[in-house]
């Protein structure tokens, strides 16, 4: 470590491990400490210190971070930008102000990133109180510029770490291949994905599709319920959980596209940097990670709402994968290039690196 990094405080709630992706590399480039309430031990190249998180209902407040900051000098403060994690407000009313930026989504994501008027009052008036943020997506940018934020913006792409082996070249198959990776839950819509698949598959006389389901939890029996029913055991295999990239890597290398039709979180990145396009809804719930859905370039924005428009939709679209093969194939190539220039890890690490730069 030079004797001239910057010394950098990252303040998160806990450690996940495509968090930890991002912190071992910004730890390469700073002198990184993060400040959680987790459990996580696995760093390498920053530092961790764990405190002790007290709950009062909804916010909640890290005891002895007042302390800590009084023991320790840093460049650059960075906190998870959250109206409930009480410690904000505490530096946003202290000198450390001088050198905080917050990170986050940067609005409401409960309801497809909409606006709450009062909630971003509250949020505004904090972030005006920083140096200030990194945010998710430009999107959620225009709305703060739209409404007068003056401190500095920067829009850092949550992303996560692509296996190195990850290609966009489609591998030969005698059948079209669909993936959904992730937590098996209600609010994804993969039922509504089998459903359309039954329908191409009837309609069509189309006997070669086939859905990987890669993932676990409540919504697994119900799903292998809706395959019988639909009649379509041969062409849905449930993988259970992977965790090895490049397991999942070998599956994305096989699919024509990926798809969570109501929820659209880090497996957008992740399928985009396998150069596998995405489906989702145009309000799926998102962190931000919708954005980078690009209609017919890095993958398909259905209908929101009405289940049967979107079955509709999806049918369609299923269809289309035996018609028109190839421009899914060169899409595979733009999704590649997108993730490479604008929602890595390493964009993320430049973004950052001009971030703390700026203080």
């Amino acid at each position: 470590m030079s004797v001239n990094q910057k010394k950098v405080l990252i303040i998160t709630n806990k450690v996940l491990n495509y968090r930890n992706d991002l912190y071992e590399l910004l730890g390469e480039k700073v002198d990184l400490t993060v400040v959680h309430a987790g459990d996580f031990k696995d760093n390498r190249s920053y530092k961790l210190i764990k405190l002790e998180k007290l709950n009062f209902k909804t916010f909640y407040y890290y005891k002895g971070l007042k302390s800590f900051l009084k023991k320790h000098t840093f460049d650059t403060i960075i906190s998870i930008y959250d109206l409930y994690f009480l410690n904000n407000y505490n530096l946003a009313a202290s000198k450390f102000k001088n050198k905080l930026l917050f990170w986050g989504i940067g609005i409401s994501s409960s309801n497809g990133l909409k606006e709450k008027k009062l909630t971003d009052i509250f949020r505004l008036k904090l972030a005006s109180k920083s140096q200030g943020v990194i945010l998710y997506s430009e999107t959620v940018k225009n709305i703060y510029l739209a409404n007068g934020f003056k401190k500095e913006i920067f829009v850092a792409t949550n992303s996560t770490l692509v296996s190195s082996q990850a290609s966009e070249k489609l591998e030969p198959s005698n059948t079209i291949n669909f993936l959904s990776i992730g937590a098996l839950n209600k609010r994804k819509g993969i039922d509504v994905f089998l459903k359309a698949l039954a329908k191409a598959k009837h309609e069509s006389k189309i006997n070669n599709l086939r859905a990987f389901i890669v993932g676990s939890g409540a919504e697994k029996e119900n799903l292998e319920a809706l395959v019988k029913q639909l009649d379509i055991v041969e062409n849905v295999v449930f993988f259970g959980r992977i965790s090895n990239p490049e397991k999942l890597t070998e599956l994305y290398q096989k699919s024509i596209f990926s798809f969570s039709i109501n929820q659209a979180g880090l497996s957008v990145l992740q399928s985009l940097g396998n150069g596998v396009p995405f489906v989702a809804s145009q309000n799926a719930i998102t962190g931000g990670e919708l954005f980078n859905i690009k209609n017919e370039e890095t993958g398909f924005l259905i209908p929101s709402g009405d289940e049967q428009d979107q079955i509709q939709y999806l049918t369609k679209l299923i269809k289309r994968t035996t018609e028109d093969k190839e421009h899914f194939i060169k899409m595979r190539k733009v999704c590649k290039t997108y993730y490479l220039n604008e929602a890595s890890l390493d964009h993320m690490i430049v973004v950052f690196l001009k971030a703390i730069n700026s203080i």
